[in-house]
């Protein structure tokens, strides 16, 4: 967790029938996105290019962006809001001919994911009495 309270959670699996699966979770509590460098520019920016559109999945409204930069490079990101937090989870694409992670199957992935979400309640502040160990 970074001073901001934001955080990244990764998944990365190599043994996918033989293909390579890199999804991100991250929250930023700021309700900015990430900036990022774009290694071919040298340019700072948000790290989620090319929004393609908005859609509903799993009752979350959320933005898709067709490319990601920094630690989301070659990524597939779906962002949305929630109570002024700004989320976002991402799915690498392997844009090699033949490949098993195409556009398609991160789609199909991060749709799973937002369906399979649930909402944590905080049991209360660090640190208090009522905290179970």
């Amino acid at each position: 967790m970074d001073g901001d309270r934001s955080y990244q959670i990764g998944y990365h699996d190599s043994e996918l029938r033989s293909a390579e699966t890199h999804v991100v979770l991250a929250a930023y509590p700021s309700g900015r996105p990430p900036r990022c460098e774009d290694l071919s520019t040298g340019v700072y920016g948000p790290c989620w290019k090319e929004p393609s559109g908005r859609r509903q999945v799993a009752g979350f409204d959320v933005t898709v962006y067709e490319c990601g930069l920094g630690h989301e490079s070659q990524h597939l990101v779906y962002a949305w809001t929630e109570d002024g937090v700004l989320y976002s989870v991402s799915n690498h694409i392997d844009r090699r001919p033949n490949s098993a992670i195409t556009r398609a199957v991160a789609e199909r992935n991060l749709n799973r994911i937002l369906r399979g979400l649930n909402r944590i309640e905080p049991s209360g502040a660090a640190g208090t009495e009522d905290e179970e160990h």
